[in-house]
């Protein structure tokens, strides 16, 4: 029986430990990740939160290239790193040999004892990777770590967004070598993207679906800004507010179709 034999026949959860697990402990993970500096929502965030961060004990999940490392590790009393990818890790403790940088699962904080940290920030979606029943769990790790009053600040795809749910698209090039890189991975994704469709879920508060990172071959989880403020709820967090991709607030009620995920700011009661 081949991967998507089984995890058709295991379901999404299943497929999500498949497919996503695969790819972080993969080299393509080294290659997925490209982006370099702050996205506008992170960078709004810091400064509105700043008294969370600076001279504080922070925890950052999905180490990644380093991007956010740079920026939070100078401003922290106290900055660690984790990341789930074995490679990732690596190319961090070599590039960045003055930081904390620790092979950990978000989903299993053991490392750190309760109330000890002041800002855990999770971006690039990291969250999103896991299961619903891992998402919780890692909300809840989240919580008991933070010291009261401490912030949670991650951000998640939007399933409001208006392309949450489309297909892959081919880029045009002028370059005929760029042009034909493009078109093969156009052709994969498509491909990817059609194989996904039976393991596409939705639930009344999130659904999993295959996105464009990378290039449709994984799930990922898509919530809206009402569920994820009763889903933190759920774990004794509240949420402080949720920023769009341009670092504008989005109010309560609101969907933010024009923006493919969301920034929440959660803190410890």
């Amino acid at each position: 029986m081949d991967t998507f034999a089984l995890v058709r026949k295991h379901g999404a959860a299943y497929a999500q430990n498949v497919f996503n697990g695969a790819f972080y402990q993969s080299e393509i993970v080294l290659r997925a990740d490209p982006k370099e500096g702050l996205d506008p929502q992170e960078i709004v965030a810091l400064l509105k939160y700043q008294a969370h961060v600076v001279g504080r004990d922070v925890l950052d999940i999905g180490v990644g290239n380093g991007r956010t490392a740079r920026v939070l590790a100078v401003l922290a009393k106290c900055y660690v790193a984790i990341d789930y990818a074995p490679l990732v890790v690596a190319e961090a403790r070599k590039t960045m040999p003055h930081l904390q940088v620790h092979l950990e699962d978000m989903r299993d904080l053991a490392r750190w004892e309760d109330r000890s940290l002041d800002f855990v920030f999770a971006p690039n979606n990291v969250i999103d990777a896991v299961s619903h029943e891992d998402r919780l769990r890692t909300l809840r790790e989240a919580h008991r770590v933070l010291r009261d009053g401490g912030v949670l600040a991650f951000t998640s795809h939007n399933r409001c967004y208006f392309g949450a749910q489309a297909g892959p698209r081919l880029r045009v090039s002028r370059n005929p070598v760029t042009f034909v890189y493009q078109l093969v991975r156009y052709l994969r994704s498509m491909r990817l993207h059609r194989r996904m469709k039976p393991l596409r879920r939705f639930e009344e508060d999130y659904a999993l679906l295959d996105d464009c990172g990378p290039d449709h071959a994984l799930l990922h989880y898509f919530i809206d800004r009402t569920a994820q403020e009763r889903q933190l709820a759920g774990v004794g967090l509240t949420l402080v507010e949720a920023l769009d991709r341009t670092g504008a607030t989005v109010p309560a009620g609101e969907m933010s179709p024009e923006s493919s995920c969301l920034l929440y700011v959660a803190r410890k009661s």
